[in-house]
């Protein structure tokens, strides 16, 4: 039986060749533009790396002018604070001067309270009286007043005198309303029981109560409630 025969293989030799040349062509055009192609690969970094690093600056800027606003404005709006509380002091400061003056700013000072008693007794000729001065209280304001560090209190004052007429009250309460804030609360009037000598009309017996007002900073921000002024 007959076998059929292997072809025989033909080598392309010539293709072979021509791949060879190719080959050794690009080797030598690449040994040519290798210099330029790592140039331009480092020129590509560094342009990659000067874009970032121009790009991180230019957020740190954008940063420190947002920053540098933000001051701007809060410096403006201290400035404007400053500008109005310079104005009100300007506007407020003679009042404020009227009430340090009669002692209603600050604390109260007793014993000038008692001084000007005997000095107003001792000008308009008074009878005898007598007085009590009760402790100082804070008094309960409004929830929704914005008073700040400031806080007003009271004393009540218990007056008792024997008057020749009713000016003699009056002269006492005018006395101490320029000298200081007097809420008159009640005031009882009656004839008196006595007679001071022959002939003359009976006497006159008052009983009255005030509250000496007085405003100040609170001593601490950690206070109890204010008592209500009785």
């Amino acid at each position: 039986m007959a076998k059929n025969p292997v072809p025989p293989v033909k080598l392309n030799i010539g293709a072979s060749k021509e791949g060879a040349k190719i080959r050794t062509q690009w080797q030598d055009d690449f040994a040519i533009i290798r210099q330029a192609c790592i140039t331009l690969g480092l020129s590509l970094g560094f342009a990659a790396l000067l874009i970032g690093s121009t790009h991180y600056f230019y957020l740190k800027q954008k940063e420190k002018q947002e920053q540098a606003q933000s001051e701007l404005v809060q410096a403006q709006g201290k400035y404007a604070n400053a500008t109005n509380e310079k104005d009100d002091i300007r506007d407020y400061q003679p009042r404020y001067l009227q009430l340090l003056e009669r002692g209603f700013v600050g604390d109260e000072k007793r014993l000038d309270i008692v001084e000007l008693m005997q000095s107003i007794q001792a000008k308009y000729r008074l009878l005898p009286m007598s007085y009590e001065i009760s402790p100082q209280q804070v008094v309960a304001l409004d929830p929704s007043m914005n008073n700040g560090e400031l806080e007003l209190r009271a004393s009540k004052i218990v007056l008792q005198m024997n008057l020749l007429h009713e000016m003699d009250m009056f002269n006492l309460f005018n006395e101490l309303n320029q000298k200081g804030q007097f809420i008159h609360q009640s005031c009882d009037i009656k004839t008196g029981t006595t007679l001071s000598a022959i002939n003359l009309p009976r006497q006159l017996e008052a009983k009255c109560s005030l509250q000496w007002m007085t405003m100040g900073r609170r001593p601490n921000p950690e206070l109890a409630p204010a008592a209500p002024v009785q």
